[in-house]
């Protein structure tokens, strides 16, 4: 298996020489890139990047393991990391709020495959969004996508904004949200990638929604670094944006288990053999843009979200430059998958 998986990397290195010949390519300003690894049982595309080679002089310096997006964006907007991936909304939050950051990449999408599901106990008698009124709902973090998905269920559910006061959000680790419904402590759980293959599997849960039945094939989160990075850093971001969007086609081309097989070694020798278990569960993943390549309506379905939240005194945001495809040598390619 370790030969098939240098093979690769040697094709894909090969591969991405003819995209972007050495010749052409100024040294990045910085080799080393500090971050927080995603959740459990998910691929990031980063560290594929650097597992199929394609992140090479950069390196990959994780310290530590991201919560949740909101707090991420907090350690890059301080420069405690040097980026951090996150929701749509909670960027433009964060944008809102003064921090100054600028997404480079698109990074996750909902799909049919990929979509976060919001769970009910299968004998619930919550069948559609007024039957929560009143209720208590498990999510990882607030302020972030699930937190969004809620608010638009209820929404669409027709319930005004004092019946959806009346719903309430439960913070609690992603890897006990199944256990606090099926005891009894929330009514609705929200569940994603290997959380929710592994409650589906025990039985007993019935699902409500998911975020494809909200938004369709859209992507939902991005890549973000500070703003003042990305303009002392051109050069880095240039390879490191080329090489993360090589890594979201090289996934989307290749077969499940070829992935998995590349991701589990990649892991093992860097320290996160901890995280290998929940591969069994991985399902896949998407971003709805070839390469990466950010739409603005990826920002902009979420302005009037950002607005509702921060109330009358919410600071006007220029989505457009909250994000930029400058780097991206898929810009200008047929960007919709």
């Amino acid at each position: 298996m370790k030969s098939v998986i240098r093979r690769i990397a040697a094709l894909s290195v090969l591969g991405w020489a003819a995209l972007v010949p050495p010749s052409s390519a100024a040294a990045p300003e910085q080799t080393v890139l500090r971050y927080q690894a995603s959740s459990v049982g998910q691929i990031a595309y980063a560290e594929l990047a650097d597992a199929l080679g394609y992140l090479a002089p950069l390196k990959l310096e994780r310290v530590g393991v991201q919560a949740g997006g909101p707090g991420g964006l907090q350690l890059t907007a301080t420069g405690q990391t040097d980026f951090a991936q996150s929701f749509n909304g909670s960027i433009i939050n964060a944008v809102a709020a003064g921090a100054r950051l600028k997404a480079v990449a698109a990074y996750m999408s909902t799909s049919k495959e990929n979509a976060v599901g919001a769970w009910v106990l299968e004998n619930s008698q919550v069948r559609g969004a007024r039957d929560l009124i009143g209720k208590k709902v498990g999510v990882n973090t607030l302020g972030a996508l699930w937190d969004a998905s809620v608010e638009e269920y209820l929404k669409r559910g027709g319930l005004n904004e004092q019946e959806r006061k009346q719903v309430t959000l439960i913070v609690l680790p992603a890897a006990n949200i199944e256990q606090a419904l099926r005891q009894g402590q929330i009514d609705l759980a929200l569940l994603s990638a290997g959380f929710q293959v592994q409650a589906e599997q025990r039985g007993g849960i019935r699902k409500l929604f998911d975020d494809h039945q909200l938004y369709g094939d859209v992507n939902l989160a991005s890549i973000v670094f500070s703003a003042d990075y990305v303009e002392k850093n051109p050069e880095t971001l240039r390879h490191f944006v080329g090489a993360v969007g090589k890594a979201i086609e090289w996934l989307r081309a290749h077969p499940r288990d070829e992935a998995v097989a590349v991701y589990k070694q990649y892991l093992e020798t860097h320290g996160q053999g901890s995280a290998v278990n929940g591969l069994q569960y991985w399902q896949g993943q998407s971003v709805a843009t070839q390469g990466g390549v950010i739409l603005n309506e990826d920002f902009a379905r979420w302005e009037a979200w950002q607005q509702a939240r921060a109330g009358a005194r919410a600071k006007p945001v220029d989505i457009k430059a909250i994000y930029t495809n400058a780097f991206n040598p898929y810009t200008g390619k047929v960007a919709q998958k």
